[in-house]
């Protein structure tokens, strides 16, 4: 009887050692899974940057650069106001005669669709 209680006792001390075990394999996988995510976000990091890097000198090739492309558009944008104002002012004068004309020569008529 005591060499039976004896093994059961054996049996649950290899149970109990087999669970540490378990226990400490678990431990290490969790420490391995997560070491293996942060050096995953590091590498998504450097890759999104090496991307980003890429985007902005393949835009920098294709437009030319956007500072360079804003100074175009100003310098656009100056000379067609001041084209503008250039006819503005020419013809200002006449307009205003137009103007003043078609409102002092009024001369009434009936309606195209008038029936009478």
């Amino acid at each position: 009887m005591a060499s039976q209680s004896e093994g059961i006792q054996k049996l649950l001390e290899a149970e109990k050692e087999a669970q540490k075990e378990v226990d400490a394999a678990r431990r290490v996988k969790a420490k391995k899974l997560k070491q293996a995510k942060e050096e995953a976000k590091v590498e998504i990091q450097q890759f999104n940057k090496e991307r980003e890097a890429q985007f902005k000198a393949k835009e920098a090739e294709v437009m030319g650069g956007r500072d360079e492309l804003q100074r175009w558009i100003a310098g656009e944008t100056q000379g067609q106001i001041a084209e503008m104002a250039t006819r503005v002012n020419k013809y200002q004068d006449q307009v205003i005669h137009d103007l003043v004309s078609a409102v002092q020569d009024i001369q009434p008529q009936l309606p195209r669709n008038f029936r009478g």
